[in-house]
């Protein structure tokens, strides 16, 4: 009993296009990955320079309100201390020759 197998054409054309399809799927997948990194670093970059500009924001805000503070402080009493100091500096002129009064 001499028996021959005989394979028909198919099976060759359905390994080929098997083997297309998951190039193809392995090829998006490396793809999605790559995209999917990309979008990770720029949302980490956005990040950063969101915290940055909020603590910015913070210490100006901090800065403004020091400022402020400082300005009502010169309102209020920066007519006493202003005579004040011309008081300080004209006594020190008097009482001491090399001495020069660098207070505010």
């Amino acid at each position: 009993m001499d028996k021959k197998k005989n394979f028909p054409m198919n099976i060759g054309l359905s390994s080929i296009l098997l083997i297309f399809v998951v190039l193809c799927l392995v090829s998006f997948s490396i793809l999605s990955i790559v995209s999917a990194n990309a979008d990770k670093k720029l949302s980490l970059k956005v990040l950063n320079r969101s915290i940055a500009y909020y603590n910015a924001c913070n210490e100006a805000e901090t800065t403004l309100r020091d400022v402020d503070e400082q300005l009502h402080n010169i309102l209020q009493f920066g007519r006493y201390q202003f005579l004040s100091c011309q008081y300080l500096h004209f006594r020190a002129d008097l009482s001491l020759p090399n001495f020069r009064f660098t207070g505010t």
